[in-house]
């Protein structure tokens, strides 16, 4: 066999074996379970913010024990379900859920599996076996506040959790989805390439079955936009932030235009990923609250 051929099969394998390797690295990243450090026990509590709350607990659909605070206003008929981003846990919104109770709503903040004080699972999906814990979330507090109309909230991952919980059960009255991807494949894919610097082509399509092996999904599957008609006739809110970096803005106008009326767009500028709670913290908590009373109350 000539040289030049041996070596050309060589160099073959070894990128074959290079292109593998990091379509794993990526399935194995994206989907790597959480894990708790002490660092989840020094944290914020609603009652630092002059909330009072209660700690719940309860089971997802598939058995794993979930948390939550839940945020009481007596004579509120709105629950909020708040959930938060991709390996992120509750007291990040903290402020938010302190604010939205403060506009005179009750607020359930959760704790999806992998995060805080939930119990871990073989792995995290960025928006997939998650919405198993909103659905889970809903149900709970139907039990708790019987007759409350119930609104889903999420940042990021949250926010797509919601829009397909809301999708699937019509006990969502209305949703707020801050900084929500249309695509997951499509928003790995760029987050990839921004932090490799290689095409994302054919890495990302072969750790498809890396992630079908790891998590029993494939990111392809999850398309918030191929759902979000089915939230209508309820009401949406989509929020972005208008110089995201990690999800494109053209994300939330795809949502945008496949909801069902009634539906609100409100795109801040000069904000990046989850970031128009920062740029203003008063008017967002304002517009939210007023949007969640204007249809719910």
């Amino acid at each position: 066999m000539p040289v030049l051929l041996v070596a050309s099969l060589c160099l073959l394998v070894v990128l074959v074996f290079i292109v593998a390797l990091l379509s794993y690295g990526l399935a194995w990243r994206v989907t790597r379970p959480g894990r708790h450090t002490y660092w989840d026990e020094y944290t914020f509590h609603p009652t630092d913010m002059g909330v009072p709350y209660e700690t719940v607990s309860f089971l997802s659909p598939d058995g794993l024990r979930l948390v939550a605070w839940l945020m009481k206003q007596p004579d509120s008929g709105i629950t909020v379900v708040l959930g938060s981003g991709y390996r992120d846990r509750k007291t990040s919104l903290l402020p938010v859920a302190a604010g939205l109770w403060r506009q005179g709503l009750n607020v359930f903040l959760l704790d999806f599996r992998n995060q805080g004080d939930s119990q871990m699972d073989d792995a995290q999906t960025m928006g997939w076996r998650e919405i198993q814990d909103m659905l889970a979330a809903v149900s709970e507090v139907e039990s708790r506040l019987p007759g409350c109309k119930i609104a889903a909230m999420g940042w990021s991952m949250g926010a797509v959790v919601s829009i397909f919980a809301a999708a699937r059960d019509r006990r969502i009255a209305a949703v707020v989805a801050d900084s929500a991807y249309a695509d997951q494949a499509e928003v790995i894919a760029f987050n990839f390439s921004q932090v490799t610097h290689l095409p994302a082509i054919p890495f990302v399509p072969l750790a498809e079955t890396f992630f079908q092996w790891r998590a029993g999904y494939r990111p392809s599957q999850v398309r918030p936009e191929d759902v979000i008609a089915d939230i209508a006739p309820r009401p949406i809110l989509i929020i972005h932030g208008m110089q995201d970096d990690m999800c494109p803005v053209d994300h939330a106008h795809r949502l945008y235009a496949r909801a069902g009326e009634p539906k609100e767009l409100w795109l801040t500028p000069d904000t990046k990923h989850v970031g128009s709670y920062f740029a203003d913290p008063d008017v967002y908590i304002k517009r939210v609250a007023r949007f969640l009373h204007d249809y719910l109350d």
